[in-house]
């Protein structure tokens, strides 16, 4: 009886090691992103998503440095929008956006650690009408 209760301690403890280990970091999670809309093409066929006001994204912890191409539009008497960029909770860059012109932004990534994936948050301090954010064209990522 006490080996059978012995064994299956073990066992429960093996299960849940690998369970927390699979939820740190599942592999499905490279493909998750929240606070984007529908893809788009504008008018010079670039392609872009438009953002709430808070979006997040995953890159591989490999990448050196990651290149966001952003915009919003204004219209007359828009104010300027604040944008800030965090990588894994940490503040990486922030800037204003006071014209409608697209702005590549290149961000160098901090040392990977044990992780192989790095979450990306783009956060505004204000909204376009809609509950738009900014425009967000294709991320590189460069390794």
């Amino acid at each position: 009886m006490r080996r059978n209760t012995i064994a299956g301690v073990v066992l429960f403890i093996a299960v849940l090691v690998a369970a927390l280990a699979y939820l740190r970091e599942p592999s499905w999670l490279a493909g998750v992103d929240s606070g984007f809309r529908s893809w788009e093409t504008g008018a010079d066929g670039r392609r872009y998503r438009w953002t709430n006001g808070h979006a997040s994204f995953f890159v591989p912890a490999s990448a050196v440095n990651i290149e966001i191409p952003i915009r919003t539009t204004f219209g007359p008497g828009d104010p300027a929008v604040l944008v800030a960029i965090s990588i894994d909770d940490r503040p990486a860059d922030r800037f204003i956006l006071r014209d409608d012109q697209w702005l590549t932004r290149k961000i160098r990534m901090p040392q990977p650690g044990s992780r192989r994936l790095r979450r990306i948050d783009i956060k505004v301090d204000r909204l376009r009408p809609g509950n738009r954010g900014i425009q967000i064209s294709e991320v590189v990522t460069n390794d």
